[in-house]
């Protein structure tokens, strides 16, 4: 059943909700990047504390959020210089949209911002997904690096 979803720019106070679920994101669908490894899952957890996320709002460029009823399901991040650092969906609210609204959002807000392309260092997990999207390898050394040429309106 596909439930309706919003998508808005993140503020400051969402940073504990953000942390929430990244956290549950990685522990719960990245399994092909993990592989169940506790050091691992904790160097991944460590980079989503509430105070680095706090940080994150404050320091990068764009911010999209994706609730359904009131709880947080998705979340995207863009720098300044087009690197998507962040684009996690809740396991229990994938398949339904919500990544590609996210990455929608975040290419409209890269195109305000006059760049030409964005770019992510990809996991195994989400590789299928940036593919299937637009974004295509860039860098042989760097298999899990791709780019996607922004179209100018």
């Amino acid at each position: 059943k596909i439930m309706n979803f919003h998508i808005r720019p993140a503020t400051i106070d969402d940073a504990p909700a953000i942390s929430a679920l990244l956290c549950a994101v990685v522990t719960q669908s990245c399994e092909a990047d993990h592989e169940g490894e506790a050091e691992a899952i904790a160097d991944w957890l460590s980079g989503f504390t509430p105070a680095r996320l706090l940080e994150q709002l404050h320091n990068t460029s764009c911010h999209w959020l994706a609730t359904q009823q009131d709880r947080v399901v998705g979340y995207a991040a863009l720098d300044a210089r087009g690197e998507l650092t962040q684009l996690y969906v809740a396991a229990n609210s994938q398949q339904q949209g919500i990544g590609i609204m996210l990455l929608a959002a975040v290419e409209l807000s890269a195109r305000d911002m006059g760049l030409s392309h964005i770019m992510l260092a990809t996991t195994l997990t989400a590789r299928a997904f940036f593919r299937a999207h637009g974004f295509i390898p860039t860098r042989p050394d760097f298999a899990e690096w791709l780019e996607k040429p922004l179209q100018q309106h």
